[in-house]
């Protein structure tokens, strides 16, 4: 029977010798460019910006949930007053027609 077997250390090599070839683009396009920013992730300020974005997603989200709670108050109060309504004219037609409670 063949026995297939895979050679890990040759697998191995590829893998860093792919990682040190990314790695050399990006140091080459760096130095190329003249400037140490050549893309998002290597600017501070590109990073600062994404921050301001994410806290500005947390105010918005938070503003929902506080209207939310709002409507959500807002109609318990209501079924609140439908049911004093209910009792109070179920008392007044009780009333009006000589029955009593």
């Amino acid at each position: 029977m063949p026995v297939i077997s895979t050679n890990t250390a040759a697998n191995s090599a590829v893998r860093y010798l792919n990682i040190n070839a990314a790695q050399e683009s990006s140091s080459l396009a760096k130095l190329s460019s003249g400037s140490k920013i050549t893309q998002a992730s290597d600017d501070a300020a590109g990073l600062g910006q994404r921050a301001a974005g994410a806290a500005e997603n947390a105010t918005v989200l938070d503003d929902a949930g506080k209207r939310r709670r709002e409507v959500v108050a807002a109609d318990r109060q209501v079924v609140r007053g439908q049911k004093n309504e209910a009792v109070a004219l179920d008392r007044a037609g009780r009333g009006a027609a000589g029955r009593e409670p």
